[in-house]
């Protein structure tokens, strides 16, 4: 069910992002997104810490919030608005259909999670009509290797991320025990913040004082719903994480 209500959450992420390319730079919206996620992960980890509760990473785990950090937070992002800057969005959003095989595929190589040869089959199948219906559709472009490149870099952030949830789930005390999912993405935003913060100051976005309400609302939902809702499922195994961002 958090799967499910993880998909759905991220399911407007692609449109929404072809929206915004349209109305501004790249980096403009790259770095837009980031800050509003890493001031939704501020405000998380703060009323964390006036409860008590653990807040801040430890510098062991650093390493692995970083590697989230820097494929759904940064890359996967980055990469769908250079693909979408070119590619249709209903054409994105299909290719996106890749990722929780990607995920899968990744969970089992790198977090060493068993999977049955039952779940390889609709799994390759559904994969297979997604590969079949995108190339059908459209004409090769290389911004569709660009898509790929976004969907393994998202994989990687989430087969990492779903690791480091389980080893906190382990660790933390039982009343708090689910808490190891919100807690990885919210350090994933909260030590992307000063780059956010860094690219803002150097390419704030000049158009968005012009963006309409529709344009302004997908912002808003890209930077507070995408990335730190969409990806709470982290305390899943890496496998059954199917959703990109962060």
């Amino acid at each position: 069910m958090l799967a499910l209500a993880g998909v759905c959450f991220f399911a407007p992420t692609i449109p929404l992002t072809k929206l915004l390319v349209t109305r501004l730079e790249i980096f403009e919206l790259v770095f837009a997104r980031m800050l509003l996620g890493g001031f939704g992960a501020l405000v998380f980890l703060g009323f964390r810490a006036l409860r008590g509760r653990v807040a801040l990473p430890p510098v062991a785990h650093l390493p692995e919030v970083g590697l989230a950090a820097s494929g759904v937070v940064i890359g996967f992002p980055l990469l769908v608005a250079v693909a979408l800057y070119r590619l249709p969005g209903s054409f994105g959003a299909v290719i996106a259909g890749l990722l929780p095989l990607i995920t899968s595929v990744l969970g089992v190589v790198i977090g060493r999670e068993r999977v049955s040869g039952w779940f390889w089959l609709p799994a390759g199948c559904g994969s297979a009509l997604t590969i079949y219906y995108g190339m059908e559709r459209i004409a090769f472009d290389p911004a569709i290797l660009v898509m790929l490149a976004a969907i393994f870099t998202g994989s990687l952030g989430y087969v990492f991320g779903a690791r480091l949830t389980q080893k906190l789930n382990r660790s933390l005390p039982e009343t708090d025990r689910h808490a190891g999912g919100p807690l990885v993405i919210a350090w994933a935003l909260l030590i992307s913040l000063p780059l956010a913060i860094l690219g803002c100051v150097l390419v704030w976005p000049a158009q968005l004082p012009r963006l309409d309400l529709p344009a302004l609302g997908a912002l808003a939902y890209l930077g507070f719903v995408s990335q730190p809702l969409a990806a709470k499922n982290f305390r899943t195994r890496p496998y059954s994480t199917t959703v990109p961002e962060i």
